[in-house]
């Protein structure tokens, strides 16, 4: 934590250590009041770690605004994709991706996880939606050029959201309104 260098979500990995820090201290307070002291400071340690990060409303993160979007835009059995992270965007937008990798690690660490892609945006299988949220030759992934062609054979631009651009396949019916003023700040 002193490097700075972490997901908020991280920090639940702390609770097992919080409980038995607590629990050693407890029963080595002798009087109730150093007692009750350990107990809140535990108590608050692990609230904060376990109920801060659920209470995070969609609106004003860009990953939420973004899904919330492409939910009250999509069209019944529309599907979508994010490159190459932010399964919040996912999660908010209620659609299903036909890819099983949604996180940049798994693209560069599983192998075949590009070739996979790449076959998927060739196929009539296609997300509806594709947000690019990251570069396409992030992580070094896309160094030919294969997915770009691919998007620009198979998807057209509706727009941005929040600066992430958003894609729709080419056959699709489909653009994006603007999102009202002050969406993503």
């Amino acid at each position: 934590m002193a490097g700075g260098s972490y997901w908020a979500h991280y920090l639940i990995q702390l609770i097992p250590f919080a409980a038995v820090t607590a629990s050693i201290a407890l029963a080595a307070t002798s009087t109730r009041a150093a007692r009750i002291t350990v107990a809140a400071l535990a108590a608050c340690a692990i609230g904060g770690v376990t109920l801060g990060p659920s209470t995070v409303k969609a609106e004003g993160v860009p990953g939420g605004v973004i899904g919330n979007y492409l939910r009250s835009n999509a069209h019944r059995g529309d599907t979508a994709h994010v490159l190459y992270s932010q399964a919040d965007v996912l999660y908010y937008s209620g659609l299903r991706d036909p890819f099983p990798y949604n996180w940049s690690l798994m693209m560069r660490a599983v192998p075949r996880a590009e070739a996979e892609l790449r076959s998927l945006l060739a196929s009539p299988r296609r997300p509806t939606w594709i947000v690019r949220w990251e570069p396409l030759k992030a992580y070094n992934l896309d160094r030919d050029g294969k997915t770009r062609r691919l998007l620009d054979r198979n998807y057209r631009s509706v727009g941005t959201i929040c600066g992430t651009p958003v894609l729709v396949r080419h056959e699709v019916n489909r653009s994006l309104p603007p999102p009202p003023p002050g969406a993503c700040s």
